[in-house]
């Protein structure tokens, strides 16, 4: 069977899924969704394929001045999968148009700034990069997720779960937002993290300067917000006001590398580094224990080789519990 195009095999299957997954994530995926989307993606040919539509999409924004686009419902994409004739239909109807969007682009049709959002996925197991329609770049850790909007006055990423370090194009026309449980932080060309935590969002500054506010009106101070230097952090939960921004742990912002590095780092916070990157989690016996403190440089995916070097220093007991943890004692 022959796919777009005259594609056939892997390669034509692996776009008629990129498009009925890209179309499924921008009418809101479940939290199983974007599992099963970051399993499908996690192959190499799956993953280039989507990026490549995704970039397509973002940089036209055609489709809404299509009259396929005007009259589009994305709502239905959910239900795609028990409508096998209307998916083939509405697949091969997106594939040709992402396909004709460099010639529409070319034959001077304008840009739609109210088109749909483009989601992106890290990997479960590795860190990645995504380069965006302005230029910003933005790193994915595993098991993350953003969602961008570009409008004609402003740039929106969304930071669905996870983590993701932004380095923002500068655009002196459009403000550069990151939106995250309950709070905005607003940037202009700058290098930043940004990390959705169980009950709280941390903001790291590696660069440039931003401005973190809380969305709601009743928060005290989020009108005004908090300013971040380079080297400084601060967090804030739902609702309420970001905290005063304090110095940075130097291991917060080494994540995106192949090494953790930590100086007098409490034993806790070098677990959970490890931890956000590794399905071998490791566990601490007591509250004493993780205020140890420890410092080296260690492979960021061999927490095996990070528990023995901790066990060995403070005379720790390693232990391999049943359900595939590690424990330090």
């Amino acid at each position: 069977m022959t796919g777009p195009a005259g594609e056939d095999g892997a390669a034509g299957r692996a776009r008629q899924e990129a498009a009925g997954w890209f179309a499924r994530l921008q009418a809101g995926a479940s939290e199983a969704e974007l599992a099963a989307f970051e399993a499908w993606r996690a192959d190499a040919l799956n993953g280039e394929t989507y990026d490549r539509l995704a970039r397509q999409w973002e940089q036209s924004k055609f489709l809404a001045n299509t009259s396929v686009g005007k009259g589009r419902d994305l709502g239905r994409a959910r239900a795609w999968h028990r409508q096998p004739a209307a998916r083939a239909a509405a697949v091969a109807a997106l594939l040709v148009l992402i396909v004709g969007g460099t010639l529409l682009l070319r034959t001077g049709l304008r840009p739609d700034p109210a088109a749909a959002p483009v989601a992106y996925a890290g990997k479960a197991d590795a860190v990645r990069t995504v380069t965006l329609a302005d230029g910003s770049r933005v790193t994915l850790d595993r098991n993350s997720a953003i969602r961008v909007a570009y409008g004609a006055s402003e740039r929106v990423v969304e930071l669905v779960k996870g983590r993701a370090r932004f380095d923002v194009a500068h655009d002196a026309a459009r403000s550069f937002l990151v939106r995250a449980d309950g709070g905005t932080v607003v940037a202009h060309g700058t290098v930043f993290d940004v990390e959705r935590r169980p009950a709280l969002v941390r903001v790291v500054l590696l660069r440039g300067s931003v401005e973190v506010r809380a969305d709601s009106a009743g928060a005290r101070g989020s009108a005004r917000g908090r300013m971040l230097a380079p080297g400084q952090a601060l967090v804030y939960a739902h609702g309420k006001a970001p905290s005063p921004p304090v110095a940075a742990d130097p291991a917060d912002t080494a994540w995106p590398d192949a090494m953790l590095s930590f100086d007098g780092t409490p034993l806790r916070d070098a677990v959970a580094g490890f931890n956000r990157r590794n399905p071998v989690k490791l566990v601490l016996g007591s509250d004493r224990v993780g205020d140890l403190r420890i410092t080296g440089a260690f492979a960021a995916d061999d927490p095996m080789g990070f528990a023995e070097a901790a066990a060995a220093m403070f005379k720790l007991d390693l232990r391999r519990q049943p359900d595939a943890s590690v424990s330090l004692q």
